[in-house]
């Protein structure tokens, strides 16, 4: 029988698009979602806005590195495709479901105990930990949904993930709303409450859906999803080759967290900086985090497929891919700036125009910065080339958390230096990630002369 084409074996320019830009789509809701909370936050109050953008910052560095974990299905289903073992693949994703049920039993008294050290003391200490602590109970609908949609992703199959994060993302708006002004003598107000409330409630009802479709008929004749049964050997086999990149967002997430705690413990313009940068930044969050989904996909069938001389053609790909993003985004972030603030209040909408006046260019270039990053940083993700991205993550952690503790908390400089300290921060990663690739001497020895 003559093998079946794979299409994801070619490192062209439009199988890249064809394959990020579904990515793109269900992420961009997830900023959409984020930014429509926000605002109906600031009709509400701006310290429910500040609340939201530094709890979710701490919620993830919680959640990311299990949801690094979960995500590693989409490398092994990528691999076991392309090596025509389609059999592996069910086991596979079950096993890691498993994982996102059993790490909640870690990560709930764990997170509530950080929250309660983080908010202490700042202008926002009631509604952060509170909107925190509901987050949290829904911690493990991360890694589930990370695990679940990986059988899709890691198969090139997007068009259902898509579907089901747009249906997601639109409850959780239509929720939001609901929740956080009510219905007049039908269901009462819950203010900043009603925004995690409706995030899990959104990520709860994605979960069950993507389940139901991981359990069709033909899924489990061809993939085995019926083989449901635990099994710790089997766990650890995927985990071990997780943990590493888990430890690695751990790190980097870490030092994000850190450099947040002294930049809200100042309050004022530095907290305004913050959010509006933050807020900003997620929304467009769905290009980088969409191009890595794209190029790890692309890059763990290639290997499967024992195809490493794509990989450069993958680079030149991803590299013009990146170029033209930045022509794009210079539009909303450099041209029209104001237009991203207008649907806050006009009680805080005057004070975000302000702040975002002053880092616009420097969230454009660490957008740009960032999105080259996480593309090269793909690529050893794909080889799981694991240790190498941890050991940049442990080596640059000082040289990013150093200038912000010298500059903001123990000296007086203004806030709108941290978005242009975070650029430097992603060429450093960018740097040393390029070292990691031209040293590999296998799959990727013929990056260096790209």
């Amino acid at each position: 029988m003559t093998k079946a084409f794979n299409p994801l074996l070619s490192g062209d320019l439009r199988v890249l698009i064809r394959v990020s830009l579904p990515i793109m789509l269900f992420l961009l809701c997830e900023g959409i979602t984020v930014v429509c909370e926000r605002v109906f936050l600031s009709y509400h109050s701006l310290e429910g806005v500040h609340a939201s953008v530094n709890a979710t910052y701490l919620a993830t560095f919680f959640q990311s590195p299990c949801a690094a974990i979960a995500f590693i299905a989409q490398v092994f289903v990528g691999l076991y495709q392309g090596n025509n073992q389609d059999e592996q693949i069910g086991p596979c994703v079950w096993q890691l479901i498993w994982f996102s049920l059993l790490s909640s039993l870690i990560v709930i008294p764990l997170s509530l105990w950080t929250s309660s050290f983080y908010f202490k003391g700042t202008v926002i200490e009631r509604e952060g930990v509170e909107y925190f602590s509901i987050l949290t109970a829904g911690s493990f609908f991360l890694p589930l949904n990370a695990a679940l949609s990986s059988f899709f992703l890691g198969r090139g199959k997007t068009l259902l993930v898509t579907s089901v994060m747009l249906g997601g993302y639109a409850l959780d708006i239509g929720l939001s709303w609901l929740f956080i002004f009510g219905i007049k003598d039908v269901l009462p107000a819950l203010g900043m409450k009603g925004a995690p409330l409706a995030k899990i409630f959104s990520l709860a009802c994605i979960a069950i859906v993507l389940m139901l479709a991981f359990l069709r008929r033909e899924n489990r004749e061809r993939y085995k999803t019926w083989c449901c049964r635990f099994s710790s050997l089997a766990l650890w086999q995927y985990v071990r080759t997780g943990i590493v990149r888990a430890v690695a967002y751990l790190v980097s997430k870490g030092c994000w967290v850190s450099i947040t705690y002294i930049l809200v413990k100042k309050g004022g313009e530095y907290l305004d900086v913050l959010t509006v940068g933050g807020t900003i930044i997620i929304f467009f969050l769905f290009i980088p985090s969409g191009l890595y989904k794209a190029i790890l996909t692309i890059a763990s069938n290639l290997l499967g497929g024992k195809k490493e001389e794509e990989i450069v053609r993958l680079c030149r790909s991803f590299v013009i891919y990146v170029g033209l993003i930045a022509l794009l985004l210079a539009l909303p972030l450099l041209f029209f700036p104001n237009t991203l603030m207008y649907l806050f209040d006009i009680s805080v909408r005057h004070t975000f125009e302000r702040t975002f006046g002053g880092i616009s260019l420097w969230i454009w270039l660490y957008l740009t910065a960032l999105t080259i990053q996480v593309s090269f940083c793909s690529l050893l993700v794909a080889a799981r080339e694991l240790k190498a991205q941890l050991g940049c993550y442990l080596f640059l952690w000082p040289i990013s958390f150093a200038p912000v503790y010298v500059g903001f908390y123990l000296g007086d400089w203004q806030p709108s230096k941290l978005w242009m300290l975070m650029i430097f921060e992603n060429l450093a990663y960018l740097c040393v990630f390029l070292v990691c690739l031209q040293r590999k001497k296998t799959l990727f020895s013929e990056v260096s002369s790209f």
